[in-house]
């Protein structure tokens, strides 16, 4: 199995792009990692050790949210065959994974319904002051 492939990325920019077709996993080794649907509804905020574009490994061709530095961040990227390789030979790990895959699909799923839902709002005349908006202020 080939190695792990290393990235460093400054400071706001972005990692992944929602949309965007992809082969890779990647885990933060370093630093902070928000995760959003489109480019202002933070889903979540990855720490090191946090794995997203976790979906392609499954059922998703297309990344299913956009990755953005949050401060420097060191990312640790293996292509999804090679993962897949991985939770043959180790269940343990491919359980860990499916669950991981399962919770964040929903987080997921929440998000986009939260994006619709604010986009309804601007359209229909609610706060457009391009502000962010965040799932984690919402309950």
């Amino acid at each position: 199995m080939k190695r792990m492939t290393h990235a460093t990325f400054l400071p706001g920019e972005h990692i992944l792009h929602q949309g965007d077709r992809g082969d890779v996993v990647f885990w933060v080794k370093r630093g902070l990692v928000d995760l959003l649907v489109g480019t202002r509804t933070i889903v979540t905020t990855l720490a090191v050790g946090g794995a997203f574009g976790l979906n392609r490994v499954y059922f998703e061709p297309k990344r299913q949210l956009s990755a953005r530095a949050v401060d420097f961040v060191d990312i640790l990227m293996v292509e999804y065959r090679q993962l897949q390789s991985l939770m043959r030979q180790v269940p343990d790990f491919r359980n860990a994974l499916n669950e991981l895959v399962r919770d964040r699909r929903e987080l997921v799923d929440e998000a986009h319904e939260f994006a619709r839902v604010l986009e309804e709002g601007v359209m229909q005349g609610g706060d457009s002051s391009g502000g962010g908006a965040s799932l984690e202020n919402k309950s």
